[in-house]
């Protein structure tokens, strides 16, 4: 906040000067003006360290200003010890509590950086077989990404070939089209179709060939907007 303080600081400044320099242009001095006003409630929001009017004040104005870290979408990590992790003794952390009540608790997990590093040490099995003997449920890498796929509004879908899986992340409401680009260039500027069909479906009827049988993979059109888990076979002609 302090840093976004200064840049409100600086850019009421200039905006300032801009303004006596606008007299002559109504519709400049009219944003100019439109402006200031946003950059001095700002600059009380964030004196008072007001995060949510900050961001209020950002979305609800009419016109745009500088860059704001504050206006970002943001995660807290909170590192906590390995034992406050056991049966989630980290909620009864008086630091925990106060950054949950300051940033809600969506925005704030908790890991502990000494297990998790531990673990990347061991393989799959061993890293579950302790993380039970500590009586740590989730896994915490795994939520951080979650979360962070969360606040960017991500989704990802899939691409199979004969040996790797790749998956890509994309924004929630990317057509077909729009990802096959996300691959290639060329699969966007030639496409066709794709074949679709979404892995929680594969994960039940475990082959291709059963999901073809019962018609669970289908052909979209350009416009198919594509959804979390799709595995797709972009048809192209270049």
């Amino acid at each position: 906040m302090l840093k976004d303080l200064d840049s409100v600081d600086k850019r009421l400044a200039k905006a300032a000067n801009l303004l006596k320099a606008a007299k002559n242009d109504p519709k400049q001095l009219k944003e100019l003006e439109t402006e200031i006003e946003l950059l001095k409630g700002l600059s009380v929001a964030l004196n008072d360290a007001q995060l949510e009017k900050v961001q209020s004040l950002l979305k609800e104005s009419k016109v745009q200003t500088i860059p704001l870290l504050c206006a970002k979408n943001f995660l807290i990590i909170a590192n906590v010890t390995e034992a406050e992790l056991a049966g989630d003794a980290y909620l009864k952390n008086p630091m925990f509590i106060k950054l949950v009540e300051r940033f809600g608790k969506e925005r704030v997990i908790p890991v502990s950086a000494k297990l998790e590093y531990e673990l990347t040490l061991l393989t799959e099995e061993e890293a579950a077989e302790m993380r039970e003997m500590m009586q740590v449920t989730t896994d915490n890498l795994a939520e951080i990404i979650k979360h962070t796929y969360r606040e960017l509004n991500l989704i990802t879908f899939f691409t199979c070939g004969p040996k790797e899986i790749h998956a890509w992340p994309i924004e929630k409401g990317t057509t077909i089209r729009e990802a096959a680009g996300e691959i290639h260039s060329d699969l966007q500027r030639g496409f066709i179709c794709a074949e679709v069909f979404n892995a929680k479906d594969l994960f039940e009827y475990k082959t291709e060939a059963k999901l073809k049988e019962i018609g669970k993979i289908r052909t979209e059109g350009q416009d198919y907007l594509v959804k979390d888990g799709d595995v797709v076979v972009i048809k192209f002609n270049v």
